[in-house]
């Protein structure tokens, strides 16, 4: 199987189909998150300009929640990456990692996102080992 292949299938864990009754994401509406029905073995982070990250749930640590000046913030650790999310309604993407169910978070790329729904304004990703490195 080749790498990318092996990414793709990860990244889709062999979601069902939606039931008949629900009607597919329309691709003009921007959607901070995707969730499935079912556990994952991680998600996938899409960065501004495109770029996707991805992590697995058995090395996310340290998530955290908060709210600093009436905008709120999304942290946690991964494998020696500290990742930062700002937005509004994080809540409901923290309880999707929580349950394992979070396939796919998203930063606000100019399409425009229904109002009272998760935005993801900025997100970085730290590499807390640099430092850390002794030299040889």
């Amino acid at each position: 199987m080749s790498g990318s292949g092996f990414l793709k299938n990860i990244l889709e864990q062999q979601a069902p189909a939606p039931a008949a009754e629900e009607l597919p994401d329309d691709p003009a509406v921007y959607r901070a998150f995707k969730t499935v029905n079912h556990t994952q073995l991680g998600f996938a982070a899409i960065l501004a300009g495109g770029k996707v990250k991805s992590f697995l749930y058995h090395s996310v640590a340290n998530i955290e929640l908060e709210t600093r000046a009436g905008a709120e913030f999304l942290t946690f650790t991964d494998s020696g990456k500290a990742v930062t999310i700002q937005g509004s309604g994080l809540m409901a993407i923290l309880r999707a990692m929580l349950r394992g169910s979070l396939m796919e978070i998203c930063v606000l790329d100019g399409r425009p996102a229904k109002p009272g729904e998760p935005v993801i304004r900025q997100m970085a990703i730290t590499d807390t080992t640099a430092g850390d490195r002794l030299s040889r």
